[in-house]
């Protein structure tokens, strides 16, 4: 985890460990120094949820446990911080490959409150913070323009550009035009994002079938994306034994999957679940079988689906393991490839 102020400098600890000194590089909290495991490294929990502008769910929060009263006593000094968690299996690491990485920044963006708790023997630095950036930031007046024949990307493009000047964008959206003009100002981004997710469902579901979700936008560090499940990206396959636990239905056209903490999918991110499960675990007789019923090992979750919304949760000194350092995905089946 790196945390740095508005310079760019690292909130690093002390060589004591009794507080923070502003330093130029590393990080401020690590389990993988020098590139190796550290199995004495401070126990870390976090709940991080990156999700859709139009459905908020509220800011993510980290807690660092045996840390210093040093630490506790600065804490204030870290509210307005950037932070930056990186999380995920690295190579000779269970999981996880060369050809297959599956570790890198897990979120970004400001610390929105920052304290120090002591309870019993635990002492914990606690971090709230919004996976995007401070709510000042993702609260500007939107003026939103779109006109007969226009593509909706082009209008967007416009749009961010004006209402995010120092943010990078990514628009992956279907060809949406309409007959009529759609205007309007919007207080805030959570407001536009609501209504253009309403308003691109009715004209994407007469293009794309019924099951389109609309166009969805989310702001994750200094990005706004832009996208909906019609345009064809680079598919993330997944492997069976990338899976903790069956993939679920949880709503129409809604999936739920559950992995080993990873920071290689995120929203917008097309993925391919497993389409069969591996020799191992296939019925290889009919006798395996309930009577009466053939032996099969394919799966309900054919195609390809686009991810909706992402949930890392961790503990790292927790002695279920995976169960306590996974990501938990739900995403959409991919409207132009599925039809």
């Amino acid at each position: 985890m790196r945390l740095t102020n508005a310079a760019g400098q690292v909130y690093a600890p002390t060589a004591d460990g009794n507080g923070f000194v502003l330093k130029t590089g590393g990080s401020t909290f690590t389990s993988h120094p020098g590139g190796k495991n550290d199995p004495g490294a401070l126990d870390i929990e976090a709940d991080i949820i990156t999700f859709n502008a139009a459905t908020p769910e509220g800011n993510s929060a980290i807690h660092i446990h045996g840390v210093s009263l040093g630490m506790l006593g600065q804490a204030s000094n870290l509210n307005g911080a950037n932070l930056m968690l990186f999380g995920g299996m690295k190579p000779g690491l269970p999981l996880a490959t060369a050809q297959a990485p599956q570790a890198g920044i897990l979120a970004q963006g400001q610390v929105f409150q920052a304290y120090g708790n002591w309870q019993g023997t635990d002492q914990t630095l606690d971090l709230i913070f919004n996976p995007g950036s401070l709510d000042s930031e993702l609260d500007p007046f939107i003026v939103f323009n779109w006109q007969p024949g226009v593509p909706l990307a082009q209008a967007l493009a416009s749009t961010l550009s004006q209402a995010f000047p120092g943010f990078k964008q990514k628009i992956s959206i279907g060809n949406l035009v309409q007959s009529y003009a759609s205007a309007g100002a919007y207080e805030n981004v959570w407001q536009f994002a609501d209504v253009l997710k309403g308003l691109t469902k009715k004209i994407g579901a007469a293009v794309f079938g019924p099951n389109y979700p609309g166009v969805q936008i989310a702001c994750v560090g200094n990005m706004v994306t832009a996208y909906d499940t019609t345009v064809k990206t680079p598919v993330k396959m997944l492997a069976f034994q990338d899976l903790a636990g069956q993939p679920t239905w949880i709503d129409p056209a809604t999936v739920s999957f559950k992995t080993v903490l990873r920071a290689d999918i995120s929203l917008g991110t097309q993925i391919q679940l497993p389409l069969g499960a591996p020799a191992l675990f296939a019925q290889t007789t009919p006798a395996a079988a309930v009577p009466g019923t053939p032996a099969s090992s394919k799966t309900s979750f054919q195609g390809n689906f686009v991810v909706s919304s992402v949930h890392h949760y961790m503990h790292l000194r927790q002695s279920d393991g995976g169960n306590s350092w996974a990501s938990v995905f739900t995403a959409n089946p991919n409207s132009l490839t599925n039809n």
